[in-house]
Formats: C-alpha cells, structure tokens, sequence
C-alpha cells in the first residue's frame, strides 16, 4: 500500500491527500506529530528520518513500490499523471502548469507573512492583495468548469487548498468572485473530496494550515 508522510497539518500535503481522496487510492497516511511550545520538537519527525529509504528524506514523501518521492511537487505531478489528471491535450497542460505556478507563487506570499517577525504589521497589505491574487485565478479560469476546461485536474486541487486559505484568513475573500466560489463548490462536492473533508481524520487537521508555531493557520485548538 502507498505511504504519504507529513505533518500532522494540512501544509504541502493536502492537495495530494485530497487528490488520493477523490481518486479512492487506498494509502496509509503517515502522520508526525510536532511538540507544543516553546520547542515545537520535531522528534517523530527526525528520529526516524535517517532511517526511511529516500534520496532526499523530507516532508512530504510518497512511497508506493519503487516509486520513492520527495517534494511536493513531484509527488501530485506523479499522482496526476498515473490518474489522468495532469490533462490530455497540450492546451490542458499548459493551463495545469500556469494553474500550479500560481498556486505555488501566492502560497509562498502566505509562508512569508506566517513566519514574519513582523506579522502583524505585514498583514494588513497581505490583506489587501489578496483581490488581486485571486483576479489572476478568474482570469485563468475564465468560464470554465474546473480549472484546465471540462475535468478536474490534480491543479484544481492545489487552487482549492489556497481558496480555503483564503477564506480562513479573511471570511469574506471570496465574496465578490462567484466563479471561484463556484469551483470551490464544485470541488467539494466530489465524491471522494466530500469524504475526505468529512472524515475524522481531516476534521482533526482542518484548521492547522500550517505548523502550530505560525501566528494564522496553527489549529492550536485542535491539538
């Protein structure tokens, strides 16, 4: 059976949980445990990470035979192709990668505002921008159904873990962009990704977007 290893937050791996959610990939989720304040020990974490057979051990991984993969990245462009969800023409494509790089951008904006020292002062602009980085998502998706035209694609997946984001941050982000509401829906109305977000297992993680060290994200009630 595969393995996917991460923390016990929501963070890089999501997507890819909700990815193997919607397909109905049976995996174990691996999950490791971080220590509350002031250390946050990481020891389920390292204590075994020399041990576990990568090439570059670190979180996420996924494991599933020879397949023995790090990075985020790598890992749901693996599981989008092997579930024909990486798109089947070349314009279907084009849209996923400009969809993830998006993605990939506004997501790294997030980890700089959580891990400021400045935070509170750098959230009110991070606040404001947000309309403009979710026009970039409008923009891409235009009219369609899911975010490459007609079928999902592993990049719907990562919009929707941002869109979520969003609306944790600020409740009312989405409010003036019906059409990213409407995806959002869309997305969660899946079968598999409504028994994903139903599960104990994500209720568990629902809030911690991020590690419980972070000023937003930290889900510290549900530890």
């Amino acid at each position: 059976m595969p393995v996917l290893g991460y923390w016990s937050v929501r963070g890089l791996a999501e997507p890819i949980r909700t990815l193997l959610a919607h397909t109905g990939t049976e995996y174990e989720n691996k999950t490791y445990d971080m220590g509350p304040a002031p250390t946050y020990d990481r020891s389920q974490w390292l204590n075994v990470k020399p041990t576990i057979d990568l090439d570059l051990p670190n979180l996420p991984y996924y494991m599933d035979g020879d397949v023995k993969l790090t990075e985020s990245s790598a890992i749901i462009r693996h599981l989008g192709r092997k579930t024909g969800l990486a798109g089947a023409t070349e314009q279907e494509k084009m849209r996923i990668d400009v969809a993830e790089s998006l993605c990939r951008d506004q997501n790294l904006g997030f980890v700089r505002l959580v891990t400021s020292p400045d935070y509170d002062n750098a959230k009110p602009a991070f606040e404001a921008d947000i309309s403009n980085q979710l026009q970039k998502l409008v923009i891409l998706l235009k009219d369609n159904k899911f975010i490459s035209g007609e079928k999902v694609s592993y990049a719907d997946f990562l919009i929707l873990e941002l869109l979520d984001r969003y609306e944790s941050f600020s409740p009312s982000a989405l409010a003036a962009f019906p059409t990213l509401k409407a995806l959002q829906t869309r997305l969660l109305d899946l079968p598999g990704v409504k028994a994903r977000r139903d599960s104990p297992e994500f209720k568990k993680i629902s809030s911690r977007f991020f590690g419980r060290m972070h000023p937003f994200g930290h889900g510290e009630e549900s530890y």
